[in-house]
């Protein structure tokens, strides 16, 4: 039986590392495209692995506009074992969806705590539970399941990627604007080196020329103002940087980014399928970034579930998603996921009228 009392100090440890990885996500996706040619040479860095999905009984509307887009599923595994992607909850879950005809692409972010479907049986579970129990095709099922989507790629990356693609560009500069950022950065950066073996000198505040291990620390920094939303505007920012920096490298320092990210990728693109979106590098374009779901309330699960995220309603959420990612003013939920935010709604007791978060700056 859920609790009902919403625990807020529990929210935030709940979203604690939710978007630590989405910044490496951005970065890994566009190097994607943008090695082009010296994606062929270095491919035998990646680790490929084919996944068979569900079958997602989605309407002809649902396929019909979806069909102009390309989907992939982007995990971000933080077991802190290296180059181990079977096992561990996913820390970060994204969706990347390319306009194929626009080369738009807008980046979903799921929470890792929402409550949905894990398994096809109406067990309900974090969404991460997903991965940690069945590995990455069960979490691609997840998604497509819960989301109406027909996701068919993904790529996975552990938690070291982040500060070797920064160091692989030669750092960035970021400004650090008050004593209390440049506290947290600099005790982010002891747990960072017990991951990575990166060290770094503490910084200070102004603007600061930082590497892999600093920048990390800064893209995660969280008890600050504005939370989880500022720690999402200072990821944005790194970003456009390292995007910058990447688009301008020579042939020596992109083969040098490739052999620094790409041993960090497990992934079910093929090397055909990753020059095919190199060949138009130049037209794509990051329009935007959002999270999901957009209207949810926080609930205290039984049983050794936890503080969850729940969507209020599934249904709603999944609409606006649709909306949000193809446009799609006309969508209907499929039955499953009338079936599963019927469930949903049971188990927990909350409606529409039960939101109490509404996450519409993401």
């Amino acid at each position: 039986m859920a609790k009902t009392k919403s625990d807020p100090a529990a929210l935030i440890r709940s979203r604690r590392r939710k978007r630590k990885v989405l910044l490496f996500f951005e970065i890994v996706f566009f190097l994607l495209l943008i090695v082009g040619a010296y994606v062929f040479s270095r491919a035998g860095l990646i680790k490929y692995k084919d996944i068979k999905t569900e079958k997602n009984e989605v309407s002809e509307h649902v396929q019909e506009a979806m069909s102009g887009y390309t989907n992939i599923a982007l995990f971000g595994v933080d077991n802190r074992t290296v180059g181990n992607y079977e096992t561990g909850n996913s820390d970060a879950i994204l969706i990347a969806s390319i306009n194929n005809g626009t080369k738009e692409v807008r980046l979903v972010s799921i929470y890792r705590d929402t409550y949905l479907d894990v398994n096809g049986q109406l067990l309900l579970r974090k969404c991460n539970y997903a991965y940690n129990h069945g590995g990455v095709t069960a979490a691609v099922n997840m998604l497509n399941r819960n989301l109406d989507l027909e996701i068919n790629d993904y790529a996975t990356v552990d938690f070291y990627a982040l500060a070797d693609a920064v160091d692989a560009v030669g750092g960035i500069d970021v400004n650090i604007d008050s004593k209390m950022m440049a506290q947290e950065i600099n005790d982010l950066q002891v747990e960072i080196f017990e991951v990575t073996g990166k060290r770094a000198n503490d910084l200070g505040v102004g603007e600061q020329h930082v590497n892999g291990a600093q920048a990390l620390a800064y893209a995660r920094v969280r008890h600050l103002e504005g939370g989880d939303y500022a720690r999402a505007m200072r990821q944005r920012e790194v970003v456009s940087k390292m995007i910058a920096k990447a688009k301008t490298m020579n042939v020596a320092q992109l083969d040098h980014l490739i052999t620094s990210v790409f041993p960090h990728i497990d992934t079910s693109l093929s090397v055909t399928d990753m020059i095919s979106m190199a060949t138009a590098m130049k037209e794509y374009n990051l329009v935007d970034t959002s999270s999901f779901p957009k209207d949810f309330a926080t609930r205290n699960i039984a049983n050794g579930i936890g503080w969850v995220e729940i969507p209020t309603t599934l249904e709603v959420n999944v609409k606006k998603l649709h909306e949000y990612l193809f446009q799609d003013q006309d969508y209907t939920p499929s039955a499953t996921v009338s079936k599963i935010s019927k469930q949903i709604s049971k188990v927990t007791g909350t409606t529409e009228k039960s939101t109490q978060s509404q996450d519409n700056m993401y």
